[in-house]
Protein backbone atom coordinates (compact mmCIF):
# COMPACT_ATOMS: atom_id res chain seq x y z
CA UNK A 1 0.00 0.00 0.00
CA UNK A 2 2.74 2.41 0.95
CA UNK A 3 4.52 2.04 -2.44
CA UNK A 4 1.21 2.55 -4.25
CA UNK A 5 0.65 5.82 -2.37
CA UNK A 6 4.20 6.95 -3.18
CA UNK A 7 3.64 6.19 -6.88
CA UNK A 8 0.32 8.04 -6.84
CA UNK A 9 1.94 11.01 -5.08
CA UNK A 10 4.76 11.08 -7.65
CA UNK A 11 2.25 11.00 -10.52
CA UNK A 12 0.21 13.79 -8.91
CA UNK A 13 3.34 15.95 -8.58
CA UNK A 14 4.25 15.31 -12.24
CA UNK A 15 0.72 16.22 -13.28
CA UNK A 16 0.82 19.38 -11.15
CA UNK A 17 4.17 20.34 -12.66
CA UNK A 18 2.80 19.75 -16.18
CA UNK A 19 -0.29 21.86 -15.51
CA UNK A 20 1.84 24.63 -13.96
CA UNK A 21 4.19 24.55 -16.97
CA UNK A 22 1.25 24.73 -19.36
CA UNK A 23 -0.27 27.75 -17.58
CA UNK A 24 3.14 29.44 -17.38
CA UNK A 25 3.78 28.86 -21.09
CA UNK A 26 0.29 30.10 -22.06
CA UNK A 27 0.71 33.18 -19.88
CA UNK A 28 4.11 33.95 -21.38
CA UNK A 29 2.72 33.42 -24.87
CA UNK A 30 -0.20 35.74 -24.13
CA UNK A 31 2.14 38.44 -22.74
CA UNK A 32 4.39 38.10 -25.79
CA UNK A 33 1.38 38.34 -28.10
CA UNK A 34 0.09 41.41 -26.26
CA UNK A 35 3.52 43.09 -26.35
CA UNK A 36 3.80 42.61 -30.11
CA UNK A 37 0.29 43.86 -30.82
CA UNK A 38 -0.67 47.47 -31.52
CA UNK A 39 -4.08 48.89 -30.72
CA UNK A 40 -5.97 51.62 -32.54
CA UNK A 41 -6.79 54.72 -30.51
CA UNK A 42 -8.72 57.82 -31.50
CA UNK A 43 -9.01 61.46 -30.54
CA UNK A 44 -12.75 61.90 -30.06
CA UNK A 45 -12.55 65.61 -30.88
CA UNK A 46 -10.65 65.41 -34.19
CA UNK A 47 -11.52 61.76 -35.02
CA UNK A 48 -7.86 61.19 -35.91
CA UNK A 49 -6.55 57.72 -35.15
CA UNK A 50 -3.19 56.10 -34.52
CA UNK A 51 -1.74 52.98 -32.91
CA UNK A 52 -0.22 52.36 -29.49
CA UNK A 53 1.35 49.32 -27.86
CA UNK A 54 0.08 47.45 -24.79
CA UNK A 55 2.09 49.81 -22.53
CA UNK A 56 0.25 52.81 -23.98
CA UNK A 57 3.28 54.12 -25.88
CA UNK A 58 2.28 55.73 -29.19
CA UNK A 59 3.93 53.90 -32.07
CA UNK A 60 2.02 55.40 -35.02
CA UNK A 61 0.87 58.92 -34.13
CA UNK A 62 -2.59 60.40 -34.51
CA UNK A 63 -3.25 61.73 -37.99
CA UNK A 64 -0.34 60.02 -39.77
CA UNK A 65 -2.98 58.24 -41.84
CA UNK A 66 -6.38 59.73 -42.70
CA UNK A 67 -8.31 56.55 -41.76
CA UNK A 68 -7.22 53.52 -39.74
CA UNK A 69 -9.51 50.59 -40.62
CA UNK A 70 -7.78 47.91 -38.53
CA UNK A 71 -8.52 47.98 -34.78
CA UNK A 72 -5.83 45.53 -33.67
CA UNK A 73 -2.54 45.53 -35.59
CA UNK A 74 -1.10 42.03 -35.24
CA UNK A 75 0.58 41.51 -38.61
CA UNK A 76 -0.48 44.53 -40.68
CA UNK A 77 -3.14 47.23 -40.79
CA UNK A 78 -5.25 48.73 -43.57
CA UNK A 79 -5.11 52.53 -43.53
CA UNK A 80 -5.87 55.35 -45.94
CA UNK A 81 -2.83 57.39 -46.93
CA UNK A 82 -4.10 60.76 -48.15
CA UNK A 83 -0.68 61.65 -49.58
CA UNK A 84 -0.86 58.84 -52.20
CA UNK A 85 -4.09 58.95 -52.07
CA UNK A 86 -4.74 55.23 -51.63
CA UNK A 87 -5.59 52.45 -49.22
CA UNK A 88 -2.34 50.88 -48.06
CA UNK A 89 -1.13 48.09 -45.81
CA UNK A 90 1.37 49.09 -43.12
CA UNK A 91 3.55 47.14 -40.72
CA UNK A 92 3.97 47.79 -36.98
CA UNK A 93 6.48 50.58 -37.64
CA UNK A 94 4.02 52.39 -39.93
CA UNK A 95 5.99 51.51 -43.08
CA UNK A 96 3.87 51.05 -46.21
CA UNK A 97 4.06 47.47 -47.49
CA UNK A 98 1.91 47.89 -50.61
CA UNK A 99 -1.24 49.58 -51.90
CA UNK A 100 -4.58 47.81 -51.55
CA UNK A 101 -7.05 48.09 -54.41
CA UNK A 102 -10.18 50.11 -53.65
CA UNK A 103 -13.67 48.68 -53.76
CA UNK A 104 -16.82 50.63 -52.94
CA UNK A 105 -14.81 53.56 -51.50
CA UNK A 106 -12.87 51.32 -49.11
CA UNK A 107 -10.12 48.73 -49.20
CA UNK A 108 -10.71 45.63 -51.34
CA UNK A 109 -12.78 42.79 -49.89
CA UNK A 110 -10.94 39.56 -49.14
CA UNK A 111 -12.18 36.58 -51.12
CA UNK A 112 -10.90 33.10 -50.25
CA UNK A 113 -8.62 34.80 -47.72
CA UNK A 114 -6.89 36.92 -50.38
CA UNK A 115 -7.15 40.62 -51.17
CA UNK A 116 -5.92 42.41 -54.26
CA UNK A 117 -2.84 44.56 -53.87
CA UNK A 118 -0.73 46.82 -56.08
CA UNK A 119 3.02 47.12 -55.87
CA UNK A 120 5.35 48.55 -58.47
CA UNK A 121 2.44 49.26 -60.84
CA UNK A 122 1.37 45.58 -60.93
CA UNK A 123 -1.47 43.74 -59.19
CA UNK A 124 -1.17 40.61 -57.04
CA UNK A 125 -2.80 39.15 -53.95
CA UNK A 126 -1.97 39.19 -50.23
CA UNK A 127 -3.07 36.89 -47.42
CA UNK A 128 -5.87 38.72 -45.59
CA UNK A 129 -4.76 37.39 -42.18
CA UNK A 130 -0.98 37.83 -42.24
CA UNK A 131 -0.65 40.52 -44.91
CA UNK A 132 2.08 38.47 -46.60
CA UNK A 133 2.14 38.62 -50.39
CA UNK A 134 0.62 35.32 -51.56
CA UNK A 135 0.67 35.90 -55.33
CA UNK A 136 3.43 38.17 -56.61
CA UNK A 137 2.15 41.38 -58.23
CA UNK A 138 2.67 40.83 -61.97
CA UNK A 139 -0.72 41.50 -63.53
CA UNK A 140 -2.04 44.68 -65.13
CA UNK A 141 -5.58 43.80 -64.05
CA UNK A 142 -7.06 41.31 -61.60
CA UNK A 143 -10.53 40.52 -60.33
CA UNK A 144 -11.28 39.10 -56.88
CA UNK A 145 -11.35 35.34 -56.42
CA UNK A 146 -14.71 33.68 -56.97
CA UNK A 147 -15.78 31.84 -53.81
CA UNK A 148 -17.64 29.16 -55.78
CA UNK A 149 -14.95 28.27 -58.32
CA UNK A 150 -11.88 29.24 -56.28
CA UNK A 151 -10.50 31.04 -59.32
CA UNK A 152 -9.67 34.62 -60.30
CA UNK A 153 -9.48 36.26 -63.71
CA UNK A 154 -6.28 38.25 -64.35
CA UNK A 155 -4.80 40.03 -67.36
CA UNK A 156 -1.47 41.10 -68.76
CA UNK A 157 -1.33 44.05 -71.13
CA UNK A 158 -4.85 45.27 -70.36
CA UNK A 159 -5.75 48.87 -69.52
CA UNK A 160 -8.13 50.28 -66.97
CA UNK A 161 -11.12 52.20 -68.32
CA UNK A 162 -13.55 54.25 -66.28
CA UNK A 163 -16.92 55.81 -66.86
CA UNK A 164 -18.54 57.78 -64.05
CA UNK A 165 -17.90 55.66 -60.94
CA UNK A 166 -17.50 52.34 -62.78
CA UNK A 167 -14.09 50.94 -63.81
CA UNK A 168 -13.07 47.84 -65.76
CA UNK A 169 -10.08 46.42 -67.61
CA UNK A 170 -10.06 45.98 -71.36
CA UNK A 171 -7.70 44.42 -73.94
CA UNK A 172 -4.61 42.38 -73.19
CA UNK A 173 -4.28 38.65 -72.55
CA UNK A 174 -6.67 37.12 -70.00
CA UNK A 175 -5.97 34.15 -67.74
CA UNK A 176 -7.61 32.26 -64.90
CA UNK A 177 -5.54 31.44 -61.79
CA UNK A 178 -6.11 29.46 -58.59
CA UNK A 179 -5.34 30.75 -55.09
CA UNK A 180 -1.71 29.63 -55.45
CA UNK A 181 -1.31 31.75 -58.59
CA UNK A 182 -1.21 28.76 -60.92
CA UNK A 183 -2.72 29.09 -64.39
CA UNK A 184 -5.87 27.02 -64.90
Amino acid sequence: MNSALKLLSLQARKLSYSIFSLFFFCGALQRSYAQDTLYRFEDTQTLEAGYRDSSGDIIIPLGKYAVCMTDTLIHYALVYDSQQPSWVAINKQGKILYNVLSMDNGPDYAELGLLRIEKGGKIGYADAITGEIAITPKYDGAYPFDAQTGLATVCIGCTLRSENEVSWWTGGQWYTINSKGELQ
